[in-house]
């Protein structure tokens, strides 16, 4: 079963900049550090941050929630 909700957290200050810069977020959608991303948009997120020279492990990390 696939989960359907990932928790991004956005480690580095360039990674948090891209964050606010190009995702448009509710407080809701937080949850401490990171902030909860419906399964149908992870790919295009993760690939985006990942265009833009984020690298995963190392400016954010992708957690698989419910």
């Amino acid at each position: 079963m696939q989960p359907t909700i990932y928790v991004i957290t956005p480690k580095t200050n360039k990674a948090k900049a891209w964050v606010g810069q190009n995702v448009p977020l509710e407080d809701w959608q937080w949850m401490g550090e990171g902030f909860c991303v419906e399964h149908r948009y992870i790919d295009d997120l993760v690939q985006g941050m990942m265009d833009e020279g984020l690298v995963n492990h190392i400016d954010f990390t992708v957690d698989a929630g419910l």
